[in-house]
């Protein structure tokens, strides 16, 4: 079985926290009736073996490429 990461990107214009909190819940509740799940970003995950070699492999690059003169 795949696994996905689903992830949702919104920009709230709110007075407190409270208020940004009530716009997601009515937010997801739009999401719901309308079928609407474009706020959405839906990718497929890695396996994590793969993920740690590319991490590493990164962080390894980085670290290689370091400019510690002084």
């Amino acid at each position: 079985m795949k696994k996905y990461k689903v992830t949702f990107h919104e920009i709230f214009n709110a007075e407190s926290e409270a208020d940004c909190f009530a716009q997601l819940i009515q937010g997801m509740w739009d999401v719901v009736y309308h079928d609407d799940v474009t706020a959405f970003e839906i990718e497929e995950v890695e396996g994590a073996d793969e993920k740690s070699k590319r991490v590493l492999n990164e962080i390894q690059s980085r670290w290689e490429n370091l400019d510690i003169t002084t």
